[in-house]
């Protein structure tokens, strides 16, 4: 996607109301005035391209002009998916679930079925010795198209069938979490998002954080409710923020469990697990990886070939000089830019 065309479909679903509840948030958190910030706004998406949600993701309220330029934007974000990820056929890989899962069958850690491809008998014995499976529609995506399945109570031929139904083709055998990830929040796989960077022979391991459930629901996506830490060497650096809140928490709501500090079992691994994820389909070159960790190790959940450019650079959790990751990508693919 181009840099005209990505500004001229963010300008059609541009929001007015949105923009002037995302200046107030602004003027709440950096106590500068609402219309100042506004005219800021308009300023910064001609020079910069940053819309509204960003402006208050990266604290440019507060913002050096120096700072500023170090941020990733949406278009710079599409710019290296569009130069760095090529090729249809690996793109298809990781927009069909069963199809990713296949490809990357000794990284996932568990058992799963194509609905699609096999007959009620078969689902009977895939579930016969478990209580609940996940299953997923083959393009779903934000926490969308996922529902935990318990196998109680219903036969399994008639579950297979209202799943068929439905419109889910891909059953998954439930990934077990290690016990210290429970401790953040129990109802979801809290995810490790890793991003990987190819280029020259290497793969860069560019930033991570994690995802959980901000309630008792049992998926940890942002767009579904979720909130999420930044990770540094391992450990988390500072409070949880949740998109749909629009708050920081030091603690879980619901379990307790203090943040900063919070030591992530086996990251070193989920990172080396990654980068040689990375290495198996030519032409994919950034990716932000779903890593679950479980008591054995970690596991792929999935992987994203349109990785999050904001999260990463959310201004409460950036570390002391409050500059993006721009340089950082400019250091490795410079030339893209």
């Amino acid at each position: 996607m181009s840099r005209l065309s990505t500004a001229i479909n963010r300008i059609k679903t541009m929001s007015l109301k949105r923009m002037y509840m995302y200046a107030k948030a602004s003027e709440k958190r950096y106590g500068k005035p609402t219309v100042r910030v506004l005219a800021d706004m308009c300023y910064c998406y001609i020079k910069y391209k940053t819309g509204y949600l960003d402006y208050l993701t990266f604290g440019f309220a507060v913002q050096s002009a120096a700072n500023r330029a170090t941020f990733m934007t949406m278009s710079d974000n599409y710019r290296l998916v569009e130069k760095l990820n090529v090729g249809e056929h690996g793109r298809e890989i990781f927009r069909d679930k069963i199809v990713f899962n296949t490809v990357f069958r000794d990284y996932i850690g568990r058992e799963f079925r194509d609905l699609d491809s096999i007959d009620a008998e078969a689902f009977a014995d895939f579930v016969s010795d478990r209580e609940y499976i996940f299953v997923k529609a083959p393009d779903g995506y934000g926490g969308l198209g996922v529902k935990r399945v318990d196998i109680g109570g219903t036969e399994p031929e008639q579950l297979y069938s209202e799943l068929k139904k439905d419109g889910f083709s891909l059953a998954e055998q439930a990934i077990i979490q290690h016990p210290d990830m429970n401790r953040l929040s129990p109802s979801s796989i809290n995810s490790i998002r890793i991003c990987t960077l190819r280029a020259d022979g290497k793969v860069h391991f560019m930033y991570s954080l994690v995802r959980m459930s901000s309630s008792d629901k049992s998926v940890d996506n942002i767009s579904s409710g979720g909130m999420y830490c930044p990770i540094h060497d391992g450990v988390i650096t500072a409070p949880a923020y949740c998109d749909k809140t629009g708050d920081y928490y030091f603690s879980h709501p619901v379990t307790g469990t203090e943040f900063v500090g919070f030591k992530i079992p086996y990251f070193d691994e989920s990172v080396e697990l990654a980068k040689k994820a990375a290495e198996v389909v030519e032409g994919i070159n950034y990716i932000g990886w779903d890593v679950a960790v479980t008591p054995d190790g970690p596991v792929l959940i999935e992987g994203n070939t349109v990785p999050g450019y904001d999260m990463c650079q959310n201004y409460v959790h950036l570390p002391d000089d409050k500059q993006g990751m721009l340089p950082k990508f400019k250091s490795i693919v410079g030339n893209v830019f």
